[in-house]
């Protein structure tokens, strides 16, 4: 198997976010208006990129990114991961999502209906960043370190293994290149007489 580098694992998931901005931009837009919808919805964007990923590595081993960019996770022995394996492979990034989950939504409910009304975008943001919870800081500086491990795993592992393909069972490989474009016919081997 030819195992895919740390740049293009990379690409490929910068894409992926690239991706969700819109849909993330349509929850904030949905919750701009009321402060309860708002704060239903803080789950929902903190779990996007994670179900994003776990539906379409289960389904096909490829984010969108991932298909662009040409590289695929599989089991170890190259076969489809399917859902358990990918529910394995997103534990690390379903534990990171759920501290920001539960610290945003408590600095929420700490939101004032005037202050609500009154901040929006960056204002708002560091509104809620100074109500969150003493222990996040430091829960997210422990995952600034698991993020750095998975890092020095891809650089470290024979196969480039992240933490998560370790816990998972994968690795992500790269594609052989296709020879023609998708969708169009082989060349013809003989030539056609008309």
């Amino acid at each position: 198997m030819d195992y895919a580098r740390f740049r293009s694992r990379l690409a490929a998931h910068i894409l992926d976010i690239l991706l969700m901005i819109p849909l993330l931009g349509l929850m904030i837009g949905i919750g701009a208006g009321n402060q309860s919808t708002a704060i239903l919805l803080i789950p929902f964007q903190g779990l996007l990129l994670c179900a994003y990923t776990f539906y379409f590595h289960a389904k096909s081993g490829q984010t969108l990114g991932k298909r662009w960019l040409g590289i695929k996770v599989v089991t170890l022995e190259g076969g489809p991961i399917g859902y358990a394996g990918s529910f394995r492979r997103n534990l690390i990034m379903l534990c990171e999502s759920l501290p920001w989950i539960a610290a945003t939504m408590i600095a929420a409910l700490h939101v004032t209906d005037a202050q609500f009304s009154a901040l929006h975008g960056r204002a708002y943001t560091q509104l809620l960043k100074s109500l969150q919870p003493a222990w996040y800081p430091i829960v997210a500086k422990a995952f600034m370190v698991v993020l750095l491990a998975e890092i020095a795993s891809i650089f470290l592992s024979k196969r480039n293994q992240s933490l998560h393909d370790f816990v998972g069972g994968t690795v992500v490989v790269k594609l052989p290149p296709r020879t023609q474009p998708h969708g169009s016919a082989p060349a013809p081997t003989e030539p056609v007489n008309t």
